[in-house]
Parts: C-alpha cells; structure tokens; sequence
C-alpha cells in the first residue's frame, strides 16, 4: 500500500521530534561542560581568562536551569487551567449551561452525607416545564432548546446561594439542590422561581394560559438518620407529580412529617 508524502513527512516528523529534543535540552549542558573543560586548565596559565570561562559556564547553567523551571510550572498552570476545563465540560448541560445529571447525582450524594453528619436539612426541588411537548410540537425544537435555556437562566438566577446547585435533571425537568434549607426556605426558593419563568413571557398557548410555566415539587430532608439520596429525590417526585395532578403552574411538598413516614429518615 502506498503511503501520502503527508503521512511520509509526518513519519519523518515522529523520528526527528525525539532528537530536536535531546539536542534542544542537551547542548545547553554540552556547552556548560566544555567550558568548564577548557577553563580549568587555562586558569593555571591565564587565571582570568579560566575565572572567566567558569563563571561564564555557571551563568549559562543557572539561566537554562531557571528557563527550565519557568517552563514546567507554566505547563503545570496550562494543563491544570486544560483539567478544570474538562471537567467543568463533563458536568455541564451544553444546552442550558447548568449542571447536568451526573453532577447532580455527584453533588446530592455529597450534600446528602453532609447533611446528615452535621444534622442539618437538605431541600430538593424537582422543576418540570408545562406543556412543553405542545410548544416543541407547535413552534419547534430550535424554539423549544430557547426555551429550556431561558428556563435554566431564570432557575439559576432564584437561587439565593452560591452553594445551591441548579441541574438538567432529564428532558424538561430541572433539579435544585439546596443545602441548610428547611421546607419554609425551599418554598420561598420555589415561589421565586415560579415568578420568574412566569414573568419572561414564552409564548405557549396552553389550557393554562398564553405563556411558559412549571410545575414544582419539594422535598425536605430534616436530620440525620438512615436511608439513602435516593429517597428524598423519590419524595421530590411524588409532590411533583401531586402539582401535575392538580394543575399544574403551581408548587406541592412532602413535608418533614410525611418524609418521616416514607421510612427515608
């Protein structure tokens, strides 16, 4: 099979690179010892000139050396600046810019934990966009990936706290995760956010109105005690589904007492 002169050249390129390095990082020091070398014997001759010939060849080395130094915490810097990029990219939704599924997962866990080794409450909000099949339906999908944006930027901007997390839970649905929260300060979260996705206006003609609104579910975690993540993400759901149920555009909760009596406390 016969090969491009692209990938001839490229092979060539692989073989050189290997040399140019050694000689790159090599010659500096080839350079410093034949000095050295030749000024030691000079010095029993022509002492100045051999000071000269050392001094000169110590100098060399201490500037490559802090050359080289320079070099590698700049590539340290570049390739941690390249690390936090990707990771920030694996957690992202690229759609809405917030969180996406696996750093919620990643975050409940620890905030979970968190929560119940300090013995402090946990919030979760499960948000989901009414009627958005019929805006996808109607206006499109380019509208409707508009739409999940606006909502997320909205979501985000109700958040009190640097500390809470908005995620892209799936699809339509959003998540909030708020630690040190009890059931009084999720829901004054969740009527924010109700407002604010109300107040921007996307059009969708639905049975409840002109206009883009969602649904929320909350569920608080009071205190420490057994059970997993899992579970207060279940309760989030049954009062996201008991908002469906009863109308939508409007916020449900489980409550301390009826988390208490799922067993996930």
């Amino acid at each position: 099979m016969m090969r491009s002169p692209q990938e001839s050249e490229a092979d060539v390129d692989e073989e050189k690179r290997p040399l140019a390095v050694v000689i790159e990082n090599g010659s500096p020091i080839f350079y410093t010892l034949a000095l050295l070398a030749l000024s030691i014997p000079l010095m029993r001759e022509h002492f100045y000139v051999g000071t000269v010939g050392i001094l000169t060849a110590l100098v060399v080395h201490t500037i490559r050396t802090a050359a080289l130094q320079s070099r590698l915490v700049r590539t340290q810097h570049e390739l941690r600046d390249a690390r936090d990029r990707l990771e920030k990219i694996a957690l992202t939704d690229a759609l809405t810019n917030a969180a996406n599924r696996r750093c919620f997962d990643q975050t409940l866990s620890l905030e979970w934990n968190r929560a119940a080794r300090n013995q402090l409450p946990l919030g979760l909000l499960l948000i989901d966009i009414d009627h958005f099949k019929k805006l996808n339906d109607r206006y499109g999908h380019p509208t409707g990936d508009k739409c999940l944006a606006a909502v997320a930027s909205a979501l985000q901007a109700a958040l009190p706290r640097s500390g809470d997390l908005l995620a892209r839970y799936g699809g339509e649905e959003f998540a909030a995760i708020l630690p040190a929260t009890d059931e009084d300060g999720a829901r004054l979260v969740a009527v924010k956010m109700l407002a604010a996705v109300s107040s921007m206006h996307i059009r969708n003609e639905t049975s409840l109105g002109d206009f883009v609104t969602v649904s929320i579910g909350i569920a608080v975690f009071g205190s420490a005690g057994t059970g997993s993540a899992h579970q207060i993400v279940e309760a989030a759901d049954r009062a996201l589904y008991r908002a469906k149920e009863r109308g939508r555009n409007r916020i449900e909760s489980i409550g301390q007492r009826d988390f208490q009596g799922t067993g996930s406390v």
